[in-house]
């Protein structure tokens, strides 16, 4: 008979996560990690049905000493198939720190540990099992294939202040509409601004842009109304910082004009691809609605 294999209680262990814990109640979960004895199981569970009626399991032991909240942070991982792990000091390259904008990262509380750009392959630490959204927000808009783990708050904190502090989607937008010309042309113009070359710059993709990034996480913070974000949104990447933003949905509507299944002309679909982001023109200015082409 070959020998049996014993794997060690180790929540950092994805084999050990998977065989022992995925899927198991909370008692059972900590009796796996040698934790807490099944005797004080029961005794926590007596409680919960008396002088501790309504507090969750976790919360009692944690409150008897007989566990920590890390202990209950790696049981509670465990369940949902997650590894526990720790990120102190943890040495992250700058390739798999670039994976993640620093508003996706800040959005979703995560941080990439773990990437490899030939198979797109993704490993995230995050605060709690409970944040599902983002793997699975990642996979779709990113199109990585994304894996992750649970790490404790404050480590996770720790490495989205380090490096993920700087808005660089705002400076690119910025950085692009000192270079427009439709903005440059109210340079100067005081009063004398006509309404044609105002809506011009109003609706230049870049004024577009900035405005979806600081317009979308000030309504966030004040309604829970579903938002759904449009202009200057072309690719995955515009979609998952509109998603991290706060948008519920997004609308692209020159994007699809310029896809293969379109119906318009060749040559208009050639000129959307060969314009820059300044490329705006306005049409029928001299009524309402006016066209951004």
């Amino acid at each position: 008979m070959p020998p049996t294999t014993t794997v060690k209680p180790d929540p950092s262990d994805e084999r050990f996560v998977q065989a022992e814990l995925k899927g198991r109640r909370l008692g059972r979960a900590l009796t796996k990690l040698g934790k807490v004895t099944r005797e004080q199981v029961h005794q926590a569970l007596a409680l919960q049905q008396g002088e501790k009626k309504g507090k969750k399991l976790g919360q009692i032991l944690v409150e008897m000493g007989l566990i920590t909240a890390s202990d209950l942070q790696a049981a509670l991982s465990g369940m949902q198939g997650m590894a526990f792990v720790s990120i102190a000091g943890r040495s992250i390259s700058d390739e798999t720190r670039r994976s993640l904008t620093a508003e996706t990262a800040r959005s979703y509380q995560v941080v990439p540990i773990q990437f490899d750009p030939v198979t797109k392959r993704l490993v995230i630490a995050m605060k709690g099992p409970e944040n599902i959204r983002a793997v699975d927000d990642l996979r779709m808009l990113m199109g990585f294939k994304v894996s992750a783990v649970v790490a404790q708050p404050e480590e996770v904190d720790a490495i989205l202040a380090e490096h993920y502090v700087s808005q660089d989607s705002v400076k690119e937008v910025l950085a692009n509409i000192e270079g427009s010309s439709a903005v440059a042309a109210l340079e100067g113009r005081g009063a004398s601004i006509d309404l044609a070359t105002l809506n011009e710059a109003a609706n230049d993709n870049n004024v577009v842009q900035l405005l979806n990034l600081v317009l979308l996480q000030a309504i966030r913070a004040r309604t829970d109304v579903p938002l759904v974000a449009a202009g200057g949104i072309c690719d995955g990447r515009g979609m998952a910082a509109a998603f991290a933003l706060g948008a519920e949905a997004i609308q692209m509507g020159t994007r699809f004009v310029a896809c293969a299944e379109s119906p318009v002309h060749a040559h208009y679909k050639q000129a959307i691809v060969d314009a820059s982001t300044t490329g705006t023109y306005m049409l029928n200015t001299k009524s309402s609605p006016c066209i951004r082409a």
